[in-house]
């Protein structure tokens, strides 16, 4: 594992030599890119852990590789000119369908355990912080 890491290592360093040698990207782009790709990958699977009850481990999973994908991919053919479509919002769009279509498929194989429904209940009673904080005054 040790020489599989620092292999990866050097790999990594090399491409990233060689794209800033042949084309140096600005630093705005790297972090709008990177942006993307993490956003499309953890923002569906976040909010609907958060406040869907039948999300579960496959949804989540396959909503992560699918964004982070769909958002790297699109940056990649460039098709933010052709459909006009922002990377992270095609991404998104992509990663939330794959968590629905796959947790709803999957419910019967990987249903959500009931400790993690009775936490998502008790969260829905709390409400939002604005609200416990003045009842709390």
């Amino acid at each position: 594992m040790v020489w599989v890491s620092r292999a990866l290592v050097w790999a990594i360093g090399i491409v990233g030599y060689l794209i800033a040698l042949l084309e140096p990207p600005t630093v705005f782009g790297i972090v709008v890119y990177t942006t993307s790709v993490l956003g499309s990958a953890f923002l569906p699977s976040h909010v609907c852990a958060v406040w869907w009850q039948k999300a579960n481990t496959p949804g989540a999973i396959a909503s992560m590789v699918n964004g982070a994908i769909i958002a790297f991919v699109w940056e990649l053919a460039a098709l933010t000119e052709s459909r006009g479509l922002h990377p992270m919002l095609a991404g998104i769009v992509s990663s939330t369908t794959a968590m629905i279509v796959v947790s709803l498929a999957t419910q019967a194989i990987a249903p959500v355990p009931d400790h993690i429904v009775a936490k998502i209940e008790v969260a829905a009673r709390l409400g939002s912080s604005s609200s416990m904080g003045n009842s709390l005054a």
